[in-house]
Parts: C-alpha cells; sequence; structure tokens
C-alpha cells in the first residue's frame, strides 16, 4: 500500500511499505536478476541524502533503509551522489532513486515549477518512485552513471536522464526519463544495457532476426557504446562496436552474454563461446591520469574529445580466455577489473592505459595472479575509482582503497572531513587495530593507484551482514542488499 509521508512544508512525498508476496519468477531473454531482499543497507557519505535514511549524515558502517523494508528489492545502482534501485513487481514494484537531483540524475519531476518553489528538489532523502514518462513502463534492468541513469525495459526500450551523454545526439540535463530513440531508428531491440562514469553500452539484436520461427533467440547479437570512449573520444548517440562483429563471443547470441559492464570510456562483455570456452573481451583503454581524490561535481564535458559517429573502432585491450565456469558479474575499473563466477571465484585481469601509443599491440591476454591475501571465493564484488569491495559467502564485506579525503558536510562527530579509510569500521578490536594499521601504511604513502593496494595490502575489514547477497558502490557510498 501506499501512504503519503509529509517531507516540508508545501511538500508530499511518497513514502513505501511493502508487504505483499514475492513476485513469481519471469522468463525471459532479458536479465532479471535471481536473487530478490526486502532489506538494503547503505553506508558512506551521507550528503544530498545518496543514502535514503531521511538525513545527510554519514555511515561508518551499514545501515538499513527503512522505506524499502519489505520491499523485494532487485538491483541497487550507485552514482556520484545518488542511488537506483529496481523493485519487484509485486512489492510496490517500477524504479526508485534517491540523493541528488541537481542534474536530474534522480529522475524526480517536480510537481510545481514556480520559479520561487519552496521545496527543494535537488535532492531526496528516501526512496521515491521515478515517474514522468517511466512511471507505467515494465523495466528489466537499471544502470547508473556518475551523473545519468538508465532504464531497460522488457519490450527493449532504453531510458535515460540526468547529465552529459544520455545517447540523444546531444548533451544536457534532463531529469524527465525519455527513449533512447537511436536503436528503433535502426530496428534494433536493446536486451541488456550498463553504465559506469559518463560511459553507458548495450546489447542489441536487429528486430527482423529478434526470433527464429521456433521462438528462440538467434546468434545475432551487436555491442553498441555511447558517451566518453576510450582515452579522447565521445558519441553522443550510441555507436556500434565495431571489432566487437568478428569475435566468437557475441556470435553465440545474447544467450551467450553472461555478463556486461562499463569502466571510465571502456566496455567489457564476457561469456562463453561456441568452441565451448569462456572469454572476456575489453574495448577502450583505461585512464593514464592521476587518482582521483574527490568525486566530480558536475558531468566533464571534454570539450577537446573526437566525436564518434556510427561506428567506434576500438581494438580490444582485453581478450582473456577465462575459467570455464558460467559468470556471474565483470567490473572495470581504472587500470584493472575482474570476473566474478559462479562457483565464487574471481579472476583479475588488468586493463592497459591510454599513455601506450600502439593500441594494437597492447592487449591484455591473461589473468593476473591473485595475491595470497586475496579471498579465494567471493559472493559479489564491487569497484569504484578508489575503492574494491568484496562481499564473501560468510556476509563479511571486505575492501582496499587509496588514501582519499571526502567532503562531509554533517559527520556525527562534527568534523567536516576525514580520510576516506575512516569510514571502515572493523567487526572487533582485533581488526580494528589491523585496520588502524593498514590505513596508516596507506596515509603514510603518496597517493598510488587502487591497484597497488589490491596487490601489496590485505583487505579492510567493514562490516558483516549474512543476509546481503549483493553490493553496489560508487566514488564514497555504498549499498548491500
Amino acid at each position: 500500500m501506499l501512504a503519503p509521508h509529509a517531507r516540508g512544508v508545501g511538500s508530499t512525498t511518497l513514502r513505501f511499505a511493502c508487504r505483499r508476496p514475492p513476485c513469481p519468477r519471469r522468463y525471459s531473454s532479458l536479465p532479471v536478476a535471481e536473487i530478490s531482499t526486502d532489506t538494503v543497507w547503505s553506508w558512506g557519505a551521507g550528503s544530498d541524502g545518496r543514502l535514503g535514511h531521511g538525513e545527510q549524515v554519514s555511515l561508518t558502517s551499514p545501515k538499513p533503509i527503512q522505506t524499502l523494508s519489505g520491499c523485494k528489492v532487485l538491483t541497487v545502482e550507485c552514482g556520484v551522489s545518488h542511488t537506483v534501485a529496481l523493485l519487484d513487481a509485486a512489492t510496490g514494484g517500477h524504479v526508485f532513486s534517491w540523493g541528488s537531483n541537481f542534474y536530474g540524475q534522480a529522475g524526480h519531476i517536480p510537481e510545481s515549477s514556480g520559479f520561487l518553489d519552496e521545496d527543494d528538489d535537488d535532492q531526496l532523502s528516501i526512496p521515491t518512485a521515478v515517474k514522468g514518462s517511466l512511471q507505467d513502463k515494465d523495466i528489466a534492468q537499471i544502470a547508473c552513471g556518475d551523473f545519468h541513469t538508465l532504464a531497460l525495459t522488457r519490450s527493449g526500450d532504453i531510458y535515460s536522464w540526468g547529465a552529459g551523454i544520455l545517447g540523444h545526439g546531444s548533451e544536457y540535463n534532463d531529469s524527465n526519463p525519455l527513449p533512447i530513440t537511436f536503436f528503433a531508428d535502426v530496428a534494433r531491440r536493446p536486451n541488456r544495457v550498463a553504465a559506469r562514469h559518463t560511459t553507458s553500452c548495450a546489447l542489441a539484436v536487429p528486430i527482423s532476426a529478434a526470433t527464429s520461427e521456433s521462438g528462440a533467440p538467434t546468434s545475432h547479437v551487436e555491442l553498441y557504446a555511447w558517451g566518453h570512449l576510450g582515452a579522447n573520444e565521445k558519441a553522443r548517440s550510441p555507436v556500434l562496436v565495431a571489432r566487437a562483429l568478428s569475435s566468437l563471443l557475441l556470435n553465440g547470441g545474447s544467450e551467450a552474454i553472461e555478463a556486461l559492464a562499463c569502466g571510465d570510456g571502456c566496455v567489457a562483455v564476457a561469456g562463453a563461446v561456441v568452441d565451448g570456452s569462456r572469454r572476456l573481451l575489453v574495448f577502450g583503454m583505461g585512464d593514464s591520469g592521476a587518482a582521483s581524490a574527490m568525486a566530480p561535481n558536475y558531468p566533464m564535458p571534454r570539450e577537446n574529445a573526437s566525436p564518434v559517429a556510427e561506428v567506434w573502432t576500438a581494438p580490444p585491450s582485453v581478450e582473456l580466455e577465462l575459467p570455464n565456469i558460467p559468470v556471474r558479474k565483470v567490473l572495470c575499473g581504472q587500470d584493472f577489473g575482474l570476473t566474478v563466477h559462479d562457483d565464487g571465484a574471481a579472476t583479475l585481469f588488468t586493463i592497459p592505459l591510454s599513455t601506450n601509443t600502439s593500441t594494437d599491440a597492447v592487449v591484455t591476454k591473461t589473468s593476473t595472479p591473485r595475491p595470497p591475501h586475496f579471498p579465494p571465493n567471493v559472493r559479489d564484488a564491487t569497484i569504484t575509482p578508489n575503492s574494491l569491495l568484496l562481499l564473501l559467502p560468510d556476509g563479511k564485506i571486505v575492501g582496499w582503497s587509496i588514501p582519499t579525503v571526502a567532503e562531509q558536510p554533517a559527520l556525527a562527530d562534527g568534523s567536516s572531513r576525514q580520510p576516506w579509510w575512516r569510514f571502515w569500521s572493523a567487526s572487533s578490536a582485533s581488526d580494528a587495530r589491523r585496520s588502524d594499521e593498514a590505513a596508516e601504511k596507506r596515509a603514510a604513502k603518496p597517493m598510488g593507484r587502487l591497484w597497488e593496494s589490491v596487490m601489496s595490502l590485505p583487505p579492510t575489514v567493514i562490516a558483516t551482514r549474512p543476509e546481503a547477497n549483493r553490493i553496489a558502490g560508487a566514488w564514497h557510498h555504498f549499498a548491500a542488499w
């Protein structure tokens, strides 16, 4: 049932209490979350209400979001300062968002548009339904970039909103979810999406060949990308990733693709190949710039980036044969990534940096040996520009970070700034001592790359949530569900 909850003078925000039975699983070629949960925890930087607790206090350990209590949550995605969740249709359904809406990334459309409106529509402190043109759509998947959000419908339409390159042929801000018409114009039907930072991607099939006479999906699938691509290119509308067409991986069809991901300027696909093996392909290179200490305040326009139209000819930067176990997830960081497999194993790999000039010759073809301190089994993982978090089978959340300082306007202790690793509370006194020792080592070193921390330091224990199955994160805030 839906009941109004007053947020302030002259404003009404819907607060949702979801108590209906879980919905039956739907079978479709579109991605459907295998696990739903009725609890979402969040922690980290609390500014702009991005944690969803109705306030702007930062948290050192995961706290349940009460507004979502009892709702069957399928997926959570994080941007720089906003968060989006996809709920099961039987318990309230639809897409919910919270946090900053300054650039329209939360998809909140003010009911009043008066110039002197008393309501602060720039931020939402509790999960709120995304309405507008998305209100009556059946959503299969969501994805978040730094300042934009995507939603894929079960009918194969991609809606985008927020700021930057949204796939509509220009760069602007819009809080109203609008369909990306490119795919209909070229008679393609998207069936999977991903986004990260200022890059988005999608898998699509020709509408005329979407299914065979038997009703089964055909083997033809294409990879598209838009936003900032590679070291210094950008596409305002989706462009075909040309070199993916010849890949045995994509020739296996949509059902063969098990994971799709974006990094900062790169896109990745992983899955089964017709010869019986499993492969990973990454197109585009990692960012060669220095590790960033602070999250961006706005989407960088990259005025000098070379425009890409229709086709992106970037060669693969990673061509990797994976363990022949289904891939649950692929993640791309600044200069490294990992795949998580159904058996809990994680495969680490490096992504070549854009400083290399002979791009055709720089290709990662072997995985990186896992360091002794890296957990052998992983339930889930998330990579941000300054941290890698792992959810372990026992529910323990551990992670690495580079030493950064995050803006914190309303910390519980009254301070306005503190080293980011201080947000990671330990689960015991002995863990706390080890965490402090590791933090001192990090603080004593000049800022390096996250990859260096992952390979040389043991992870920090953040919290234990045995009920959690998945985690997500952005620059300075995280979620588990």
